[in-house]
């Protein structure tokens, strides 16, 4: 009986067109992405082939997610279609086996759902096929074919998820004979797949969210996080380490719930843990029947209060009826099991803990309870619209006296009223989760004006649609279907087509960041026409779907047309109204986002990109005015998103040559004119922000020249999105390149993506100059000189009188004009041309330090680190100071500023910081955090030296001499303040950043000496490299260097100097020994796989222990894709011993740490401590590059 139902499963499958549906919308998807970047699957790859072994792999991980509803519709159909046929009685009759109907429909069923996941291999063959013939994209990104990827993908995860996933609904869907049910165990198992995800925010859950995820997509993304670029291009994850105990646990789960349920299932057609009711005998003798005398007759009441009660009515039973259904709470547990732990854990970077500030609930909220609510809406929306046809009781209700827009309006008031319920408990659960952890600042305000005001507007938004779709739809499930095709197309399509209007993307509204300095200020206007944009929009389809209701027998869309005709009458002073105010906000909102307003697509910005490029690199290299005082009279009204700025620059021609021709860059923002009388323009390129100026007479060697510029920027009604929100009310940011001219030709103004460059049939080029100690040109120009070198800067600088505003330097004069706050500032050493303007309502924290005045300008409520920003500012310089010497400014500037942006940045003196960075860190429980704050100001402190007292020539390894020596002025800085603990839990981060980053890399990894942007190499890779050279050749040894380099260079004129130059003065301070270790850390990539095999300990008395470890070592060169070789052995690698930690750290104190010379693979060394240790190995502080550190150290048996 097995092979009967197994087979009628499966024939009964395969002549549906479901499967087939589903597998070639999956391989259209997987067809897309192999041909096209426009489509990604999991991401972007960087240099990965798109046929590569990983990309399949990693493909078959996420869409055994995404099938979770596929795997459901066929189980769940197998389990209850005869049951929902009322055939069930008819087979349960006959002489079936129990475990042959259960296994039968259930191994069918399964086989079957794995046959869509084989479209991801199909879509992805055809891909290559077809480019082979039609050469969509280059054939450099296709590799060689490999099986192993499709291969291990479908063992991998497609079966054991489909087990899982399977098992588990399939067994709810039996035994409960509920649709309903076993999509709610498919989003219980979504909930467990979030939660893993959000365990791996700490490192030092990766092991437990590995086992955890039960679709191992997590466990996948961890054990190959350190694959480059070369190990994704050939090697494909097998059943190895926590990938297999986390398969073979979840698919053990899945049967072991299969079994569960069997033993459970009978065959009856009562629902289990339903109990019948008693019946009740029905006796007709004794009975006396008293007459009713005649029926009265009823009158259907009219008018406002009869259409009032029955709308209320209407509203009513459904909001009842949804609140008290068990799908609502199941789904709202189960959203608000996902959300609550969510709002105790506001992690910022680094496992560090943020103040449950209430914007950062408000976001917390959004990510981790959102997918339940629309769930709840989507469901809920089909179950009140077909309600009535459901029960059967439809012919009933149609015949009653009400109106199509009563029924709609009561159904869809009671489903949005849910919504609002959801949303007051999560803002309950958001209160109670502040209070716990110690904050009383609830923003009440807040929460009504994100979670019940433009959220809301955003859920009704949805919902009309789904009513429609629902009115629309022949049955319920195909309603829902649609729905969700609907809103996934409408997330992707139109970026994916670069259409980018929120006119015509459903429901989009601007993008906005709520800022404590400005609230909604700078998009009010915005927010508020796209929102009645929608909302009006939404009146239409209302309308449409008031007209189109189905009622009575026949509900077939073309009679229902017919009727539409007749209802009109009844509408159409609400129709015509809705329309023409419709109409009149898409016309006023057309003109100010396409008119009034420069609109442009991100596929017209990059067109503008290779328009540049192709246009204008003809002018590169051509001599240009140097900068060399720059003069401003700055007029800033914040009241109205004003800025007007006059500036002066005072050129000369240092090239040697005549300059007849001025190639200048405009600013992106505003009106811009630059003036002399020995200018006359020649060329303006409005669209690419370019003009071309003629020199009469030309620009002579050695002369000096005023230009007067100016640029105006006055925001015009309303935008698609605000183009430029560094000028708003209260919290203005902006630096000098945003409102300057810029001369000569920009390489930084290119194309840079290297595949979209082969799209446009560009060059291929470097990120940076290549390195070259000779190349006299591109040293004679900073990375962020700007035609310029150290220049002198003076500010006058007006705002509202409510404000303070802050330019470069000192402030030299401060006084009130025409109702106006007016300030005069002036830089107190020659600096480079890259500095920033602020203004807004400041509280200022002062302090003196060495003539030095310390100051921290931030907004009111926002106090709580200012203290330790303070005492980072005074830590920072009196080590800088002593290190690397003078510190030439008279101030020393912390300035915070809307979180528009999270970043910190170093100006001469000055150092804006995110109000989102630091400024709502928590300190106040977890001790060992990482104090993230005092890092960021110690950085940015650092580059007053590295950036702007030297800066590097515009070529390759420039950010090695600015960034990863402002790093390693921070390490220092924290490690005198926090201890070695700290930092080595800093540098896990900071290794685990750069490993990971390897493997996305869009063109080349290079190593520190040549980097070239790459963050991940100039700080993460950089903290590392710095930090080890300390420990091998010490502290002082190292500052020794980098100060002897720096009094070379420090404000002295070009040629600037490279990365070579520092790397000499590292070689000069280490001995001869340790040579190979600066040329390991910055002249090649290298990599260790150090492991210890074995630790043994004895008790050899008098309190004194001896440690035996056995241990291997391997070194290895990658190249610039990651592929690596082994090399010969030679190296200094320190072995160590540790003691248990104590309670509540993570490190226990250092026992025994020595440094050897490993010159075979393999090794054994003894050695005696005088506490008993715990752990023992090879690396043990983890300094080296290796990929897995976690097997460095081993418990002492």
């Amino acid at each position: 009986m097995f092979k009967t139902f197994f087979s009628f499963e499966i024939k009964s499958w395969l002549r549906s067109p479901m499967p087939w549906i589903f597998t070639l919308i999956i391989a259209l998807l997987c067809f897309f992405a192999t041909i096209s970047d426009q489509v990604s699957i999991g991401g972007s790859f960087g240099n990965v082939w798109k046929d590569g072994p990983f990309v399949a792999q990693n493909w078959y991980a996420v869409f055994s997610i995404l099938c979770i509803l596929l795997v459901t519709a066929f189980l769940n159909s197998a389990a209850i279609r005869d049951f929902e046929r009322q055939t069930s009685q008819i087979i349960f009759s006959k002489p079936v086996g129990r475990a042959a109907y259960y296994f039968g429909h259930f191994s069918g069923a399964l086989l079957v759902s794995l046959i869509p996941m084989l479209g991801i291999s199909l879509g992805m063959w055809a891909g290559v096929g077809m480019n082979g013939i039609f050469d969509w994209i280059p054939a450099n990104r296709f590799g060689p074919f490999e099986i192993n990827g499709h291969l291990m993908g479908f063992l991998v995860f497609a079966v054991p998820n489909a087990i899982f996933v399977g098992g588990v609904l399939y067994a709810v869907a039996i035994n409960t004979r509920s649709t309903l049910y076993s999509f709610v165990a498919a989003t219980a198992l979504l909930v467990g797949y979030i939660v893993a995800g959000n365990m791996l925010r700490n490192l030092d859950n990766e092991p437990l969210a590995v086992l955890l995820d039960p679709f191992g997509a997590r466990a996948f993304s961890i054990m190959t996080k350190y694959w480059t670029v070369d190990d994704k291009n050939h090697q494909a994850l097998g059943l190895v380490g926590g990938l297999l105990v986390n398969r073979v646990l979840w698919s053990a789960v899945g049967v072991a719930v299969l079994l569960l349920g069997f033993r459970r299932f009978d065959f009856s057609e009562k629902k289990p843990g339903k109990k019948r009711r008693k019946e009740v005998e029905v006796v007709g003798d004794g009975i006396s029947v008293r007459s009713l005398g005649g029926i009265p007759r009823v009158t259907p009441g009219k008018g406002v209060a009869t259409t009032f009660s029955q709308l209320f009515s209407q509203f009513k039973t459904e909001w009842l009826g949804i609140i008290r259904s068990t799908a609502f709470i199941l789904l709202a547990i189960l959203g608000l099991l996902n959300c609550v732990p969510n709002l105790f854990q506001a992690n910022d970077s680094y496992g560090t803990h943020e103040l449950p500030v209430t914007y950062t609930m408000v976001n917390l909220i959004r990510g981790s309870f959102y997918l339940f609510t629309l769930i709840i809406m989507v469901y809920f929306s089909g179950m009140v619209i077909w309600k009535e046809r459901n029960h059967q009781i439809s012919e009933i209700t149609d015949a009653l006296p009400t109106r199509n827009w009563t029924a709609w309006l009561g159904k869809y008031l009671a489903v949005l009223g849910v919504m609002f319920t959801l949303q007051i408990l999560v803002i309950i659960a958001a209160i109670l989760a502040q209070k716990a952890l110690g904050y009383q600042d609830h923003n009440i305000g807040l929460y009504i004006r994100e979670l019940l005001l433009i959220d809301m507007l955003g859920f009704a938004f949805t919902l009309a649609l789904a009513f429609l779709v629902q009115v629309l739809s022949p049955n319920m499930y195909l309603g829902f279907f649609l729905v969700i095709i609907l809103l996934i197309v409408n997330g992707f399509a139109w970026s994916a087509a670069k259409i980018e209007t929120n006119m015509l993307e459903f429901a989009a509204i601007p993008s906005y960041i709520l800022s404590d300095f400005y609230g909604y200020q700078p998009f009010g206007k915005e927010l508020f026409w796209f929102h009645s944009y929608w909302l009006l929009f939404c009146a239409l389809l209302a309308l449409a779907a008031f007209l189109l209701w189905p009622r009575g027998k026949e509900t077939g869309l073309r009679n229902r047309l017919k009727i539409a005709g007749r209802e009109w009458q009844g509408y159409r002073t609400f129709g015509i109204g809705a329309v023409a105010l419709f109409a009149g906000t898409a016309a006023w909102t057309f003109y100010n986002t396409q008119m009034l307003n420069r609109y442009d697509n991100s596929g017209k910005r990059e067109q503008h990109l290779v328009d540049y490029e192709q246009k204008y690199k003809q002018y590169e290299g051509r001599p240009q005015p140097r900068v060399y005082d720059v003069k401003y009279d700055i007029d800033l009204r914040p009241e109205t998103r004003t800025l007007h700025v006059e500036g002066k620059f005072m050129v000369h021609n240092i090239s040697g040559k005549p300059i007849d021709t001025l190639f200048v860059n405009t600013p992106g923002h505003g009106i811009f004119a630059l003036e002399n009388e020995r200018l006359s323009m020649i060329l303006n390129d409005s669209a690419l922000h370019w003009r071309m100026y003629r020199f009469q007479p030309a620009f002579q060697p050695g002369d000096s020249l005023l230009l007067t510029f100016s640029t105006h920027f006055e925001p015009k009604g309303f935008e698609n999105e605000v183009t430029w929100s560094r000028v708003v009310q209260n919290g203005t940011f902006f630096d000098n390149t945003d409102v300057i001219p810029i001369f000569g030709y920009q390489e930084s103004n290119e194309l840079s993506d290297k595949n979209r460059r082969e799209h446009f049939s560009l060059p291929e080029k470097t990120r940076r100059p290549p390195l070259n100690r000779q190349d006299t040109l591109h040293r004679m120009d900073a990375y962020i000189g700007l035609n310029s070198d150290w220049v002198n800067v003076e500010t006058v600088i007006r705002t509202a009188p409510d404000q303070i505003a802050i330019g470069p330097g000192s402030l030299v004069q401060e006084w009130e004009e025409n109702g106006r706050r007016c300030f005069r500032y002036r830089l107190d050493h020659a600096s480079f041309n890259f500095y920033s303007f602020l203004s807004a309502r400041y509280e200022v924290a002062r302090r003196d330090w060495n003539g030095v005045k310390l100051e921290v300008y931030y907004h009111p409520g926002h106090q709580f680190n200012v203290e330790r920003m303070l005492k980072a500012m005074e830590n920072s310089l009196a080590y800088y100071t002593q290190h690397f010497g003078p510190y030439y400014h008279k101030q020393c500037r912390i300035i915070e500023f809307p979180r528009f942006s999270d970043f910190a940045q170093s100006f001469p003196g000055t150092m804006p910081y995110s109000e989102g960075v630091g400024f709502i860190q928590d300190f106040r429980a977890e001790d060992d955090d990482i104090d993230l704050m005092y890092y960021v100001a110690a950085h940015e402190i650092g580059h007053q030296y590295w950036g702007h007292q030297e800066c590097a020539a515009n070529m390759q390894g420039g950010e090695m001499l600015v960034e990863t020596f402002a790093q390693w002025s921070a390490l220092m800085v924290m490690e005198h303040e926090y201890g070695r603990d700290q930092m080595r839990k800093f540098l896990k981060y900071e290794m685990d950043r750069y490993l990971r980053a390897r493997g996305r890399e869009t063109q080349r990894e290079l190593p520190l000496a040549r980097c070239e942007g790459q963050g991940y190499v100039h700080y993460n890779k950089g903290s590392g490299a710095m930090y080890y050279l300390k420990e091998m050749i010490g502290e002082d040894k190292v500052n020794a260097a980098l100060r002897s380099f720096l009094e070379r260079y420090r404000y002295a004129p070009p040629p600037y100097p490279v990365s070579l130059d520092a790397i000499d003065a590292f070689y000069e301070q280490a001995p001869d020994s340790l040579d190979y270790v600066v040329k390991d850390l910055f002249e090649d990539i290298t990599l260790f796989e150090n492991r210890c095999k074995k630790a043994s300990v004895k008790d050899i008395g008098g309190n004194r222990w001896e440690v035996t470890i056995e241990v291997e070592c391997k070194k290895l060169k990658a190249d610039d894709l990651g592929k690596e070789t082994e090399v010969p052995l030679s190296d200094y690698i320190e072995i160590g011993a540790f003691a248990k930690p104590e309670s509540g750290k993570k490190y226990g104190k250092t026992l025994y740490r020595q440094r050897i010379k490993m010159t075979a693979p393999t090794a054994q060394f003894t050695f005696v401590v005088e506490e008993k240790p715990d752990k023992a190995g090879i690396d043990p502080f983890s300094l080296l590059v290796d990929r897995n550190p976690e097997d460095n150290l081993k418990d002492c048996d």
